[in-house]
């Protein structure tokens, strides 16, 4: 499997607590798709501006129905609680056959 990583914008360091936030919550990404997806490749992208970071995971992968996550999905409803930890935003998009997408948007303080 071939993960790759494109960072974009701003090198400063952010504030622990938040660094270690961005740290597992791209960590369980690459996870879940690395456990159910089945794909060659994942992607991540980070771009970091001064007051905001983004980040995405994508894989092409088997994909799955988004409306089947349920409480039982512990590692995606673990990362909502995270990011709500850290003011931020989460979608997940995810199509069978082609692979899913997840999208963080975290303000930096």
């Amino acid at each position: 499997m071939k993960t790759r990583l494109n960072y974009r914008g701003s090198r400063a360091r952010l504030p622990e607590k938040l660094e270690i936030n961005v740290f597992r919550l791209v960590q369980e990404s690459v996870q879940n798709a690395i456990k159910h997806a089945k794909t060659a490749e994942i992607i991540v992208n980070v771009e970091q501006a001064s007051d905001v970071i983004h980040i995405h995971v994508r894989d092409y992968g088997i994909g799955f129905e988004p409306s089947a996550i349920g409480e039982e999905s512990f590692g995606i409803v673990g990362m909502r609680e995270r990011i709500e930890l850290v003011n931020g935003s989460i979608t997940i998009d995810s199509e069978v056959g082609k692979g899913t997408v997840v999208r963080m948007s975290i303000p930096i303080p």
